[in-house]
């Protein structure tokens, strides 16, 4: 089991982090991470004429205007479940405002999706039952995206209902029981696979975390523990336990290990294991006093500056990482 988190406390203070901001912005950034100090941790008022003169250069941007050019007319980027996925992610990680052409495009298509209008424009994926990628995966993913640029929007509300339905299937003995997840998912969909999508997915994480009070927080709180203490980790995301903390000289592990415990800390309970996480990522700064991930992650959505030949733009890059993790960003 997870460490008691209520008995520690954060090492760090809001005026810390903005302290780190400021040195960083010290450094001369280029216009991405820039921004997002602005706007994230400098608390810049969007009506000052600085933030304003940010975000304008951030919308000129070369990242930025690659994916304006690359969206189809339908609003979805390469194979949706993959490409416009990753594309959205980057998106939110840039800093761009939910009310950006881009978004509203992609929300547009989504919202086919959901009301049966339309499907994915990419080849199914072979498994076991013609049904499961139509029927069980798609709504579920197209949902969770969606529930991330527009998460009141009304066609959520019979997928959020039908996957918590699961998750309170998953729990209804008091403790896990995949058997039970798998007879509910069957029950409604009536499709017979070896691959039930069980709540602790990314996905079914997002989904579900997307408003307040989906689940109980009895319920949350199982959901968290079982997730962090889990072997094989989240799917898609990070394949070892997310409870064990990885030192940043580990860049590889580091940088997935902490994407997958923010996206964890989406969940209702993480205020009492918040600080031993944290904590431990406030302890791996450098002797200057930020972060430095070495390597660029494989990942490369989370690369902002122009380029990481420069190390002062890697550390850049790597602080606002982890200062996001460190500022309840919401994990993506």
């Amino acid at each position: 089991m997870v460490d008691e988190g209520s008995k520690y406390r954060l090492l760090y203070s809001d005026g810390d982090i903005r302290e780190k901001a400021e040195s960083l912005l010290k450094m001369d950034p280029d216009p991405v991470p820039r921004f997002i100090l602005l706007k994230e941790f400098m608390k810049t008022d969007p009506a000052d004429r600085e933030y304003k003169k940010a975000y304008r250069d951030v919308l000129s941007h070369g990242y930025v205007k690659k994916f304006e050019s690359g969206q189809t007319e339908d609003g979805y980027w390469g194979s949706f479940h993959g490409d416009s996925e990753a594309v959205l992610r980057r998106l939110f990680l840039l800093g761009l405002e939910l009310s950006h052409p881009c978004f509203q495009k992609a929300g547009a298509f989504m919202e086919t999706i959901l009301r049966g209008e339309d499907i994915w424009h990419q080849r199914c994926e072979k498994q076991d039952h013609p049904g499961w990628w139509l029927e069980m995966f798609m709504p579920l993913v197209t949902a969770s995206n969606l529930s991330l640029i527009d998460p009141q929007n009304v066609l959520l509300d019979k997928q959020i209902a039908l996957w918590r339905s699961f998750a309170e299937a998953a729990f209804a003995s008091g403790r896990y029981d995949p058997a039970a997840e798998a007879a509910a998912q069957y029950e409604h969909f009536r499709i017979r696979t070896k691959r039930p999508i069980p709540f602790y997915s990314y996905y079914c994480v997002i989904l579900l975390t997307s408003r307040e009070g989906i689940l109980s927080d009895g319920l949350y709180k199982k959901i968290l523990d079982y997730c962090l203490d889990r072997d094989e980790g989240m799917y898609y995301i990070y394949d070892r336990k997310p409870s064990v903390c990885v030192p940043i000289s580990d860049t590889k592990y580091f940088f997935w290990w902490m994407r997958c415990v923010s996206i964890l800390s989406r969940l209702k309970g993480w205020e009492q294991y918040k600080a031993r996480y944290c904590n431990w990522v406030w302890d791996q700064m450098n002797a200057d006093g930020f972060w430095d991930l070495i390597n660029k992650p494989g990942y490369s959505q989370y690369v902002l500056s122009d380029s990481w030949r420069k190390s002062k733009n890697r550390i850049i890059d790597s602080s606002i990482y982890v200062m996001r993790f460190l500022t309840d960003f919401r994990g993506i």
